[in-house]
């Protein structure tokens, strides 16, 4: 069988991979081969090669909500979500932003906020220019 025929077969069958799995809060994340389903009709299988962790995933791990979640869970009137990317503005009003700011299209550098806090991991933007 050549390799594109058996590529095409593995698309709807269900495949053993590992994957690092945490059961609870608290709990370390373990690698473990867990199953996973063919691919739906608007979805693709990819081939990963490699891949990691994200810090956030160690933070929600050891029970630390983050950005937008964590202003929510924490009783926040408003939550301002700002970033040059305006895609990123629907999945922050799905973890319940209320307002979102592209710095390239609003001006207005007189606001002020209470309280805020950089969740990029990048350091850089915390030096004032």
């Amino acid at each position: 069988m050549s390799e594109t025929q058996s590529s095409c077969s593995s698309h709807s069958q269900v495949i053993t991979c590992k994957a690092v799995v945490c059961w609870g809060i608290g709990e370390a994340g373990k690698v473990e081969e867990i199953q996973v389903e063919p691919p739906k009709a608007s979805e693709v299988r990819v081939k990963m090669l490699n891949a990691s962790l994200c810090h956030t995933d160690i933070l929600i791990s050891k029970g630390h909500p983050i950005a937008v979640e964590g202003a929510r869970v924490q009783g926040a009137a408003r939550i301002i979500g700002i970033d040059k990317n305006d895609g990123k503005r629907e999945k922050g009003k799905a973890f319940g932003m209320t307002d979102f700011i592209n710095p390239d299209h609003h001006h207005h550098h007189h606001k002020s906020v209470s309280q805020s806090f950089e969740c990029t991991g990048n350091k850089l933007l915390l030096v004032p220019r």
